[in-house]
């Protein structure tokens, strides 16, 4: 199974997060604090140097591309890894692409070129929850990707009715972060990260837990 070919796009995106770095860090005061963390209403409340600011994101993606290219000498059920490629990919370039947008977003701050908002960064992540929701239901079984519960692992059938479900969640919470931070004030993006994404993120467990205890009492009549 040729799992990198489904990364070729996460790569392209990972050399055009590592150039960005180091054009701004050839371009930035060395001994400059760049804000690099923010608090939910998208104020800086983390700072680094140039070195950290301008190379976190592409060591971040160059470890995830990493494990997710090992995952064929890694994952027990290899076979289903084939069957879900699509879908591993999808997850895999977006995520990717997050970052590069988190890697604009602090070098614009950077810089104060001004064109870029963390608001970008909620609406990034709104997306890529959306993906992730729309392929859920595409993902076998998996000790290392999707809702991996004792329940989901332990049944097939579990395991594909809690991602129809959870995907449904995921997809519905991640069409409110991307849409929220524009209508939004930053200042309520905090209670409404929470509100969604605890749901979105529990309701699957439990959920696996009442199907699978439904399988058991039905194997037993």
């Amino acid at each position: 199974m040729k799992m990198t070919l489904q990364f070729k796009a996460a790569w392209i995106i990972f050399l055009l997060t590592l150039v960005t770095g180091f054009v701004a860090y050839n371009n930035a005061d060395s001994a400059s604090q760049i804000a690099t963390h923010w608090d939910s209403a998208g104020n800086p409340d983390g700072y680094s140097g140039p070195l950290v600011a301008f190379f976190m994101m592409p060591f971040i993606q160059t470890i995830m591309l990493a494990i997710f290219s090992s995952l064929k000498i890694l994952e027990p059920r290899a076979a289903n890894l084939e069957k879900s490629k699509k879908a591993i990919g999808a997850v895999v370039n977006a995520v990717t692409a997050l970052l590069l947008v988190v890697q604009a977003i602090i070098i614009d701050q950077a810089f104060e070129f001004g064109l870029l908002g963390t608001n970008v960064i909620f609406a990034g992540v709104g997306v890529i929850l959306m993906v992730m929701g729309n392929y859920f239901g595409k993902l076998k079984s998996s000790f290392f990707i999707g809702i991996r519960t004792p329940w989901t692992l332990s049944s097939e059938t579990v395991w594909q009715k809690t991602h129809r479900v959870g995907g449904k969640l995921f997809f519905t919470a991640g069409a409110i972060i991307a849409i929220a931070p524009f209508v939004l004030t930053q200042d309520m993006m905090g209670p409404v990260l929470v509100s969604v994404i605890l749901p979105a993120a529990l309701v699957p467990i439990f959920y696996s837990w009442y199907l699978w205890r439904k399988e058991q009492q039905s194997a037993t009549h």
